[in-house]
């Protein structure tokens, strides 16, 4: 389940400064957006999101680990209602979507 449509889980390479800048500027900004609206995403959910993307747990590892109580599908199905959601939020505040608007 890719965060980003066209790469998996957001690898880096190490010897490329700026690669690593821009991930790390990137993963900021999704954690502020995450921050920002917790009526939406919950604590427990932005945690399991970055287990996963960042950490690169499985969904099964996590569930063992989270102690939340959720079985793999519960946290697959957390980290795929974030992942829309940012999608969803990112997505408007796209170039293209702003000037389809203008």
């Amino acid at each position: 389940m890719p965060l980003l449509e066209d790469e998996g889980q957001m690898p880096v390479d190490a010897s490329r400064p700026a690669a690593r800048m821009h991930r790390d500027a990137l993963l900021a900004q999704l954690d502020e957006k995450l921050r920002s609206a917790p009526e939406a995403v919950s604590e427990r959910d932005r945690a399991l999101f970055w287990l996963y993307y960042l950490q690169g747990y499985t969904a099964e590892e996590i569930a063992r680990l989270s102690g939340a109580g959720l079985t793999a599908k519960g946290v697959e199905s957390a980290i795929r209602r974030v992942t829309a959601w940012l999608r969803a939020q990112v997505g408007s505040k796209s170039p293209a979507a702003q000037a389809e608007s203008g």
